[in-house]
C-alpha cells in the first residue's frame, strides 16, 4: 500500500475520533455552561427576594406611597425572573413552582395590606382601632410568605449548584478522555511513520552517502514497492548513468523530521491549552506587552462582562469601559505597562454589564518571557468574585449592627476575669460611673465600683457554683463618688465573666415622682376652666372639678352620689345620655360641639368629649366661644389670602404633611403646568406626572415629607406640558407650624424661570468660549516655547565652546521654567491661579535631570505650602527657582561634595509671600555683592524680585546660601471652569 494512501487511512481516522469525542465534550460543555446560567439566575432570584424582603420591612415601618411603588418595582424584576423557562429538570420546576406560589401570596397579602393602610387614612380613630387586629394577621401573613419564599430560593440555588458540580466533574473526566485518547493516537502513528518512512529514509540516505563517496558499484538491497522504493529504484537507475557518463556528487537535503514533530507537538499542546482555557470559569487573557493587541481572550469574557469576545481583537482596550466610574481611574493606572511587564497588575473593580448589572471581578496579570529573558506576552486571569464580595458585605453589616447594638444598648455591658480586669465596657456603663473613656476606667479594674467589699466575693461564689447570676443587687460608686443602686446579671465562661448592669437608682425617685404628678394633676384639673366629670357605670357621679360645680352652681355634696339625669335632665332630649352609655359599653369615644345661644354675653360654644375611664366615663366640656370666633377670623383671612394668590403669576400650594391632600392650589398652576387644577385636588402627586423623566427621581426624591417638613425643599427642575413644550420651574417649600410648633401644612412656590434659564444658558455659553480660546492661548504659548527650546538643543549640538554651551543650556532651563507655567494653567481647572506645589516639584526634578546630577549625592526638598499664583507672580518665581538652584547645582557641591538642596514657599500673612531657597554647599564669599555682580543669574534674580515681584530679597551666608525673597502676591478674581 502506498505511503500516502495509508496517511490518508489514518487522518481521516483520527478526524472520526476526533469529532466524536469533540462531540461528546461540546455536549458536556452545553451542559455546563447551562447548569452556569440556571445557577447565575438562581443567585439573582435570591438577591432580588432578599432586596424583595427588604423593601417590604421597609414599607411596614414606613408605608406610604414611594415605599409602594418601590415595592410594585421590585417584584415586576423578580416575576420576570419566575416566568423563565430556563428550569426544565422536574425536582428544580418543583422548587420554582413553590416559589412562585408563595411569591404569588406575597403579593396578594401585600396588596390587602395596602389596601388596609390606605382605607385607614381617612378612618376615625375609633375605626382605626378595628383594623388593626387584620393589620397584624396579613403583616405575620405577608412574613412567613417571604420567608417560605426565600428558603425556596436557597434550595433551588444549591440543587443548581450541585447539579453543576456534577456536570463539571463529568466534563472533566471527558477532556481527560479525549486527551489520552489522542496521545494514543498521535503516538501509534508516530510508530508507524517511524517504521515505514523514517526507517527507510534514513537506509536510502546511507546509500546516498556511500554513493556520494565515489563507490559507485555499491548494490543497496532489495527496493519496497512504496514512494520510497520507486525512488531508490530511481537513484540506482541515475547511478548507473553516472557510470556511463561520469561520476559526480549531488548535494542532499536534510530532511527535518526532528523539526517537523516539534512542530506537531506544539500544535497539540497549544490545542491542549484552548481547551483548557475555554472550559474554565474565570478570563483567561494575553496581549501584547504595551496591551495594544489582544491575542487570545477565553469565552468566560461574555459571562464576566456580557460583551463578545471579539470586541477585544478590535478594539483591545475596549474591557476598560465596563468599569465602575469609581474604579476606572485606579484600574487604569494600574494597568499601565511598567506595572504589567514587572508582574505587579493585581487589582480588584467593579464591572457593569450592559443590562445594568454590576460584577465584582479580581484581575491579576504576568509577564511571559523568551529564552532571552524578554517580555514578549502578558497574560492575566480576571475572576468573578461578586458572592464572596456579597458575603464579605454582609458579614461587615451585620458585625456593624451586632457591635452598634451592644455599644448602643440603654443598659451596661461588660466583660472582665476573675482577677477583676476589665476586657470591655459599652458606652451605656461609661456614662453611668462618670468616665470619660474606657482606657481611663481599664487603669483601676472593677473593685473601686463596688460599695460593698464583699459584693463582688458573693458574685463570683454564685458564679462558679452555678455558672450565671440574675438580678442580683448591689451597690456602685461612681467616678465622683456618688452611690449608684444596680441590678446586675452575668455568665462566667472559663476565666470570662460576661454581664449587664442595670442602674435602678431612680426607681424610688420615679414613684415619689409619680405621686407629685398624680397631686399635680389634681391641682391642675381643680384649677382647670374646663369642666372634668368621672362618672361610674350607671353614670352616678363620683366626681367633679370646681369648673363642674361653678357650671351646675352646686356643691360638691349636691352631686357626688347623684344621677346626671337629676343634675341635668336636657341631656336626654339632646341624646347624650344613650351616647353615654354607648361609649361605656364598647370604648370608642364621643365628640360633640353644643351651642347656648342668647346668653347675656352672647352665644357660648361648648365642646364635649365623652371617653370611658375604667368601668365608668369621663367627660370634658371646654369653653370654645373664642375659638369659633377665631375660625371665623381665619376664613375671612383665608378669603384675602385667595384673592392675592390668585392674581401672582407664581404657582402658590398648600398640602397636608404627609403630602397626601391637596389643601389649596392657585389658578397660575393651570398657567405654568398647562393642566387643570381640579386633578390636584384628587391626585395630589400627579403634578410629579409633568416633570421631565431626567429630573423625575431628583424632585421625587426632594419630596419626601421629612424633606418638607424641614424646608429643605429648594430646587430647579423641568416639566413637560400637555403640547410638548418644556418649562424650567424654580420650586421650594417650608413648614407652617402651630402655636405648639407641630408643622400641620407645606407651602410651596413655584415659579416659572424659563427665560432666565435662556439668558443664563447664553451667559454661560459666551463664558465657555472664552475658556476654550484662553486655555488654547496658554497651549500654544507652550508649545512655542517648546520650539524655541527645541531649536535651542539643536543649535547647542553644532557648538564647541563649552561657556557659549553653557548659555545655550541656561536659556533653555528659563524657557522650560515660564513653558512648564502655561502648561500647568493649561491642564488646570483655574485660569487665574497655578498649584506651585506640583509646578516647583516638577521644575525642579527636571533641573536635575537636565544637569546630570546623582541625587545620591544631592538631594532636594521642597516643602510648599497650600499656595496659588497667578500667572504674573508665577513666571518672575519661576525664573527666580531656576537661577538660585542652577547656582546650587553649579557651584555650590565641587569636588563630588554631598549636600542638599532646599525651596520653601508659605504665606507670612494674608496679602504676603515668602520663597526661600537654600543649600548647605560652600556657600557665596563674604566679598561678594549679588546686586552687582557680572553674574546674569544673579541679576535677574534681583530684577525679578524688587523690580517685577516688587518685594525684597536678603541673603543669608551662615550655613551654605540661602535667599529669602517677601512680597505681597497679586489681586485676581478667580474664575473656573465649569466641566
Amino acid at each position: 500500500m502506498r505511503i500516502r494512501t495509508r496517511l490518508q487511512i489514518n487522518v481521516i481516522l483520527a478526524i472520526v475520533i476526533a469529532i466524536a469525542l469533540g462531540s461528546i465534550l461540546f455536549i458536556a460543555v452545553k451542559v455546563l455552561n447551562e447548569g452556569s446560567k440556571r445557577e447565575r439566575i438562581a443567585t439573582e432570584i435570591v438577591k432580588g427576594m432578599a432586596e424583595l424582603k427588604t423593601i417590604t420591612h421597609e414599607y411596614l415601618l414606613y408605608p406610604g406611597e414611594q415605599a409602594h411603588m418601590q415595592w410594585q418595582i421590585k417584584y415586576n424584576s423578580l416575576s420576570k425572573l419566575l416566568t423563565g423557562e430556563q428550569f426544565k429538570i422536574p425536582e428544580e420546576k418543583i422548587i420554582l413552582d413553590k416559589i412562585i406560589y408563595n411569591h404569588t401570596r406575597v403579593k396578594n397579602t401585600f396588596v390587602e395590606l395596602v389596601t388596609i393602610y390606605e382605607k385607614e387614612q381617612g378612618l376615625s380613630k375609633g375605626k382605626k382601632a378595628i383594623t388593626w387586629e387584620l393589620e397584624d394577621r396579613l403583616t405575620a401573613l405577608l412574613l412567613v410568605s417571604s420567608q417560605a419564599m426565600d428558603s425556596a430560593a436557597f434550595q433551588l440555588h444549591d440543587a443548581i449548584q450541585a447539579d453543576l458540580v456534577t456536570a463539571q466533574k463529568i466534563a472533566n473526566l471527558l477532556i481527560i478522555a479525549f486527551l489520552v485518547i489522542l496521545t494514543v493516537l498521535i503516538l501509534i502513528t508516530s510508530l508507524w511513520i517511524n517504521r515505514s518512512v523514517v526507517k527507510p529514509i534514513a537506509k536510502f540516505e546511507k546509500v546516498i552517502a556511500i554513493i556520494g563517496s565515489g563507490n559507485l558499484d555499491y548494490k543497496a538491497g532489495k527496493a519496497t514497492k512504496d514512494e520510497i522504493g520507486q525512488l531508490s529504484r530511481a537513484f540506482k537507475q541515475m547511478t548507473e548513468k553516472l557510470k556511463i557518463n561520469t561520476v559526480s556528487r549531488d548535494e542532499l537535503s536534510n530532511y527535518f523530521i526532528e523539526h517537523k514533530q516539534v512542530e506537531e507537538a506544539l500544535q497539540e499542546s497549544e490545542g491542549q491549552f484552548r481547551q483548557l482555557t475555554e472550559n474554565i470559569r474565570e478570563v483567561f487573557w494575553m496581549s501584547s506587552p504595551d496591551g495594544n493587541r489582544m491575542i487570545y481572550t477565553s469565552p468566560a469574557y461574555e459571562e464576566v462582562w456580557g460583551r463578545k469576545p471579539r470586541t477585544l481583537y478590535e478594539h483591545p482596550k475596549s474591557w476598560l469601559d465596563a468599569i465602575h466610574p469609581e474604579d476606572r481611574e485606579r484600574v487604569i493606572m494600574a494597568y499601565v505597562p511598567d506595572r504589567l511587564t514587572q508582574g505587579k497588575y493585581d487589582v480588584e473593580f467593579r464591572v457593569v454589564r450592559p443590562d445594568g448589572t454590576v460584577r465584582w471581578v479580581w484581575s491579576r496579570g504576568f509577564p511571559i518571557r523568551n529564552r532571552l529573558g524578554d517580555v514578549y506576552r502578558i497574560a492575566g486571569i480576571a475572576e468573578d468574585v461578586t458572592m464572596r464580595k456579597l458575603t464579605e458585605e454582609k458579614l461587615e453589616d451585620s458585625e456593624k449592627k451586632y457591635r452598634a447594638l451592644v455599644d448602643n444598648a440603654p443598659v451596661g455591658i461588660y466583660k472582665t476575669n476573675l482577677k477583676g480586669d476589665i476586657l470591655y465596657m459599652n458606652e451605656a456603663l461609661l456614662k453611668m460611673l462618670e468616665f470619660d473613656s474606657l482606657e481611663e476606667i481599664m487603669l483601676d479594674g472593677v473593685l473601686p465600683w463596688h460599695k460593698g467589699k464583699n459584693d463582688r466575693e458573693v458574685l463570683i461564689k454564685n458564679l462558679k457554683k452555678a455558672g450565671k447570676v440574675n438580678n442580683f443587687e448591689c451597690e456602685f460608686l461612681t467616678k465622683t463618688g456618688k452611690l449608684k443602686n444596680v441590678l446586675l446579671s452575668a455568665t462566667l465562661d472559663g476565666d470570662i465573666i460576661s454581664g449587664m448592669i442595670m442602674d435602678i437608682t431612680g426607681r424610688v425617685r420615679v414613684e415619689e415622682t409619680l405621686r407629685e404628678i398624680e397631686e399635680r394633676l389634681r391641682s391642675f384639673i381643680e384649677s382647670s376652666p374646663d369642666s372634668f366629670t368621672l362618672l361610674d357605670s350607671e353614670l352616678n357621679y363620683i366626681e367633679v372639678n370646681k369648673a363642674t360645680l361653678k357650671a351646675f352652681g352646686k356643691t360638691r355634696e349636691e352631686i357626688i352620689g347623684k344621677n346626671v339625669l337629676e343634675i341635668d335632665p336636657t341631656i336626654r332630649e339632646k341624646g347624650r345620655y344613650e351616647q353615654y352609655l354607648e361609649v361605656i359599653k364598647t370604648g370608642r369615644p364621643y365628640y360633640i360641639d353644643d351651642l347656648i345661644p342668647e346668653t347675656k354675653t352672647g352665644d357660648i360654644h361648648l365642646n364635649v368629649r365623652a371617653f370611658k375611664a375604667g368601668d365608668g366615663l369621663g367627660i370634658i366640656v371646654s369653653d370654645i366661644t373664642d375659638r369659633k370666633l377665631a375660625e371665623e377670623a381665619l376664613r375671612e383671612s383665608e378669603g384675602q389670602f385667595r384673592q392675592f394668590a390668585e392674581n401672582i403669576r407664581d404657582v402658590l400650594s398648600m398640602v397636608s404633611p404627609d403630602g397626601n391632600r391637596m389643601i389649596y392650589t392657585s389658578h397660575a398652576y393651570e398657567e405654568v403646568w398647562g393642566q387643570k387644577r381640579d386633578t390636584l385636588y384628587e391626585h395630589p402627586k400627579s403634578w410629579l406626572d409633568a416633570i421631565h423623566p431626567e429630573d423625575r427621581e431628583r424632585v421625587i426624591t426632594a419630596f419626601f415629607p421629612e424633606q418638607m417638613i424641614q424646608g429643605k425643599y429648594d430646587g430647579e427642575f423641568r416639566i413637560v406640558r400637555p403640547d410638548g413644550s418644556i418649562r424650567w420651574v424654580w420650586a421650594r417649600g417650608f413648614p407652617i407650624r402651630n402655636r405648639l410648633g407641630n408643622v400641620y401644612r407645606i407651602a410651596g412656590i413655584a415659579e416659572d424661570i424659563t427665560e432666565r434659564k435662556k439668558v443664563n444658558e447664553q451667559i454661560n455659553k459666551s463664558l465657555r468660549e472664552k475658556e476654550i480660546l484662553l486655555r488654547e492661548i496658554h497651549h500654544r504659548v507652550k508649545n512655542n516655547m517648546q520650539v524655541i527650546i527645541s531649536l535651542l538643543m539643536l543649535q547647542s549640538e553644532k557648538i564647541k565652546d563649552k561657556q557659549i554651551l553653557e548659555f545655550f543650556k541656561e536659556s533653555k532651563n528659563r524657557i522650560k521654567s515660564m513653558a512648564l507655567i502655561h502648561e500647568k494653567f493649561y491642564q488646570s481647572k483655574n485660569f487665574i491661579n497655578i498649584d506651585l506645589n506640583g509646578y516647583v516639584k516638577t521644575f525642579v526634578t527636571n533641573l536635575f535631570k537636565s544637569y546630570g546630577i546623582n541625587t545620591s549625592k544631592i538631594s532636594h526638598k521642597i516643602k510648599i505650602e497650600d499656595v496659588s499664583l497667578g500667572l504674573e507672580d508665577a513666571i518672575p518665581c519661576g525664573l527666580i527657582i531656576n537661577e538660585l538652584v542652577s547656582n546650587s547645582l553649579k557651584y555650590a557641591f565641587q569636588q563630588d561634595r554631598k549636600g542638599e538642596i532646599r525651596v520653601a514657599f508659605r504665606s507670612i500673612n494674608e496679602d504676603e509671600l515668602e520663597l526661600t531657597v537654600s543649600d548647605n554647599g560652600i556657600g557665596i564669599p563674604e566679598d561678594l555683592d549679588f546686586r552687582n555682580t557680572e553674574s546674569l543669574g544673579l541679576h535677574l534674580v534681583t530684577i525679578l524680585a524688587e523690580d517685577q515681584l516688587n518685594g525684597k530679597i536678603e541673603l543669608n551666608r551662615k550655613v551654605g546660601t540661602e535667599y529669602r525673597i517677601r512680597f505681597s502676591k497679586s489681586k485676581y478674581k478667580v474664575r473656573s471652569i465649569e466641566k
